[in-house]
């Protein structure tokens, strides 16, 4: 009986490795930022000071997962649940698997969740208020799509496809992105067809210079019914004078009724500190009262975790000048 006892504790502990052996490497991962924000407005009367929640500036992604690999074949899987702010009355569950560095630059996987890979362009100049970095022009980030990812060092493509039927039209969502860089540059663009037949791409690129650099990136949306809409934003950087200059020409993108234009300059040549201007235009006097049409004046100072500024914004040609001061940190 003894002998039995030792021979299924020695069976059991076995077992009990070749299980921990097996099991995924459990990865967490937290992040996100926030930002409070005192919003002198009338319309904030009552509660002028909060933390933007799920907006632009206020989210959080909690990731939970495991992945096995086999480094002979390339292949791996991940599993686990992700709790974010676009998501939060119930966890999302993770899976995602695929075979990486096939002829040492490509890589072919399935992602059930968020296909981000594709992301291209600046960061939007529209933005009411302080500005503390943010998604590009095209960030489009499906899920349920068998990827393909290339990277060549000068070339960088990526091809998404959701293949299930979700409209009337029978469509198939089609996301894919292709950057090629050269000597002192790159050009870009990206593409998103969805089940219902909108289109949304961009195309653009940079340039480096001796003074600085040269961005210029067009976007369009284009659905399957209505008229399309589109905007071009350049930017021009001065890096020894810590001079960025944006320029926005809006062709009903952001303005419905004949589009409009934008201008933005910041300045960040002295460390820490941060001063810049924006101003967002319709051309027509139907929307210059629209919550797009901002005027912006801010400072802002750098310390250490913290991201600051004050300034003083005015949506619409009718709207008050509202003073603001906001505290940003960033964990991403």
């Amino acid at each position: 009986m003894k002998k039995l006892s030792v021979i299924m504790l020695a069976l059991a502990m076995t077992l009990s490795m070749a299980v921990v052996a097996s099991a995924a490497e459990f990865a967490p991962y937290l992040g996100g930022e926030f930002q409070v924000t005192y919003d002198g407005s009338e319309a904030e009367e009552y509660t002028p000071i909060e933390v933007e929640n799920g907006g632009n500036w206020a989210r959080f992604k909690m990731m939970l997962t495991g992945t096995v690999e086999d480094e002979e074949t390339g292949t791996w899987a991940k599993i686990g649940t992700k709790l974010s702010t676009w998501n939060t009355e119930e966890a999302a569950p993770i899976y995602e698997a695929g075979i990486k560095g096939i002829g040492g630059v490509l890589d072919i996987w399935y992602n059930s969740h968020e296909y981000e890979n594709a992301k291209r362009g600046q960061i939007p100049l529209y933005q009411v208020m302080a500005k503390f970095g943010g998604d590009p022009m095209f960030d489009k980030a499906p899920g349920n799509v068998f990827a393909a990812d290339f990277n060549s060092g000068n070339i960088r493509a990526n091809l998404g496809v959701d293949i299930n039927k979700g409209s009337e039209d029978g469509n198939v969502l089609l996301i894919g992105a292709c950057t090629f860089g050269f000597d002192g540059g790159e050009v870009r663009a990206a593409i998103q067809s969805d089940k219902a037949s909108d289109k949304i791409f961009l195309v653009g690129g940079a340039y480096e210079l001796g003074f600085g650099k040269i961005e210029l990136d067009f976007l369009s949306n284009s659905p399957d019914e209505g008229d399309s809409t589109s905007y071009v934003q350049g930017s021009v950087s001065l890096a020894d004078l810590g001079l960025k200059g944006t320029f926005v020409f809006d062709q009903k993108f952001y303005f419905p009724t004949d589009g409009g234009y934008g201008v933005g300059v910041e300045f960040t040549g002295i460390e820490n500190v941060v001063l810049g201007a924006k101003m967002l235009m319709a051309a027509d006097d139907a929307d210059e009262n629209d919550e797009n049409a901002i005027t912006d004046f801010y400072a802002g100072y750098n310390f250490g975790v913290f991201e600051t500024r004050v300034g003083s914004y005015k949506a619409g040609k009718d709207g008050d000048s509202v003073f603001y001061a906001a505290a940003h940190v960033g964990m991403w």
